[in-house]
């Protein structure tokens, strides 16, 4: 999300200037993911099949170089996760499927490192809505929608693969969430949890490709 344009190798001076974002350049960046997983698993000469899951997600973002070292910009993102329970021989197996549809704000900070390789924390707040659909012998039952409002901050670093196009790599989440589901009734329940803390999982770590260009 950052203005970084490569230099000849021999102009150092021009490699630690450029590697720095350009003020005025609007950066689009995107983050594409789909993954499945299945296959079979063997113990004492019996053969089951694996659960099988398929995810998708999809993340564009637009950020706008206030100057040379800062960056503030808007995201969006939307992805679905299914998983099928393996046949039992009589009944289909057990069906999940969850989607969610997020947006937020960033505003992100960059520090030079090296010649190409820029450390670039951000500080980020959204909203994420979620809902998950279980279908079981015929019968779907829909859970209560979750939403999720976080603040926090995220490092990440960016590297200059050209003069138009960096890779971000982003892992980790300092912050605060708080999630809020409903389930109509009368009475109806309502849970809300909060939390407070430093994720380091690898759900939490995502590559982006960015195209940075003068406007």
């Amino acid at each position: 999300m950052k203005k970084i344009v490569l230099g000849a190798a021999a102009l150092l001076l021009s490699f630690i200037s450029y590697a720095q974002p350009t003020a005025g350049n609007l950066n689009v960046t995107g983050i594409l993911a789909f993954t499945t997983s299945g296959g079979e698993t063997s113990a004492g000469g019996v053969t089951a099949d694996n659960a099988k899951t398929m995810n998708f997600t999809f993340a564009p973002s637009i950020g706008y170089n206030l100057s040379d070292n800062m960056t503030a910009g808007l995201i969006f993102g939307f992805g679905s996760n299914k998983t099928t329970q393996p046949d039992n021989g009589n009944v289909s197996g057990a069906e999940t499927k969850s989607s969610f549809f997020g947006a937020g704000v960033f505003l992100k900070y960059h520090v030079q490192m090296i010649e190409k390789l820029t450390f670039s924390p951000q500080v980020i707040t959204g909203f994420i809505s979620n809902k998950t659909e279980n279908t079981n012998g015929g019968t779907t039952v829909t859970s209560p929608e979750v939403g999720t409002f976080a603040l926090g901050i995220m490092p990440g670093l960016t590297y200059a693969a050209s003069e138009n196009w960096m890779f971000d790599f982003t892992a980790g989440f300092l912050g605060f969430t708080t999630s809020n589901s409903k389930t109509p009734g009368n009475p109806g329940t309502e849970v809300k949890t909060n939390n407070f803390g430093l994720m380091l999982s690898g759900v939490a770590m995502n590559i982006g490709v960015t195209y940075s260009f003068g406007i």
